[in-house]
């Protein structure tokens, strides 16, 4: 699996780190708010609610700086293309030749 992984195009893999940056988003936000507050903790009571709190929020908290990461090297990498593009090579002894002739 981690061939297929290595193997897609760069921009594509970051947009499946942000799919799953988001997944652990929601998985956080469920811990925090949904299981944090029952009475009755799945676990049988061998963790108690602080617990929960913890996890949820540095789940939405890692899921959250990893996306922003994400979208900047995305972004970075569009203007690492555009840069590419626009320049064009120009010699110096061509122009001087150029300004002679005219």
């Amino acid at each position: 699996m981690l061939k297929n992984f290595s193997k897609r195009p760069l921009k594509q893999q970051y947009y499946l780190g942000i799919g799953l940056c988001i997944v652990i988003f929601f998985i956080g936000y469920y811990i925090l708010n949904y299981v944090s507050t029952r009475e009755i903790v799945p676990i049988k009571e061998i963790f108690g609610n602080t617990f929960y709190i913890l996890i949820g929020s540095i789940l939405i908290a890692t899921s959250c700086c990893g996306i922003l990461i994400l979208i900047n090297k995305i972004q970075n990498i569009d203007k690492k293309r555009k840069r590419r593009r626009g320049r064009k090579i120009v010699y110096l002894k061509d122009q001087l030749k150029k300004n002679e002739n005219e």
